[in-house]
């Protein structure tokens, strides 16, 4: 990110202000130990970045891989928007945490652990991106390996500008929680 804006701003020809080098003619209303505001023409050249994280609760009914499993637990979302040129730059981080489930038929004890991470672009238009994270499900018997699993939906609204608005959850099949 950092080489991006450095090749940015070289191009044109502001380098020295993006890093603070160039001089700053002091005067008596702005003693020169205190930074003045990023010129226009630098924030022409920056691109804008916007970070929006949130923990939604989660609990519903899921198609487990050998029964009905009741979940619970918490899904961590971090988005992060970079708009720059002709598109916006879109990563979305969802992480299960402390998400548990319990059979409906045996009663057993379900485990859910995971990071997904994905990624898109799409031009500057509001939109509305859905995903559908992958997890895995820990089965109750230790001899049994993990399993890849899809049980919920995540929504991220985005506006024109890249700004991030509603981030929600949904367990297929059940509640979720949104904000």
């Amino acid at each position: 990110m950092r080489r991006v804006l450095q090749r940015a701003a070289a191009t044109a020809g502001l380098l020295p202000v993006v890093l603070g080098l160039a001089a700053v003619p002091a005067t008596a209303a702005t003693p020169a130990a205190v930074p003045t505001a990023v010129p226009t023409a630098v924030r022409a050249v920056l691109p804008l970045v916007h970070f929006k994280h949130v923990r939604l609760p989660l609990s519903g009914t899921i198609a487990g891989t050998t029964e009905n499993i009741a979940v619970t637990g918490t899904l961590d979302v971090r988005v992060r928007t970079l708009a720059g040129g002709n598109d916006i730059d879109v990563q979305v981080v969802s992480r299960l945490i402390n998400t548990t489930g319990r059979g409906l038929t045996s009663g057993r004890t379900y485990r859910f652990l995971g990071t997904d991470t994905e990624r898109t672009e799409f031009p500057p238009n509001p939109i509305r991106l859905t995903f559908e994270p992958t997890f895995l499900e820990f089965p109750p018997t230790p001899i049994i390996p993990p399993v890849p699993i899809k049980f919920l939906t995540l929504n991220v609204s985005l506006a024109g500008d890249g700004s991030i608005g509603a981030v929600a959850a949904t367990v297929n099949g059940g509640g979720g929680g949104s904000t």
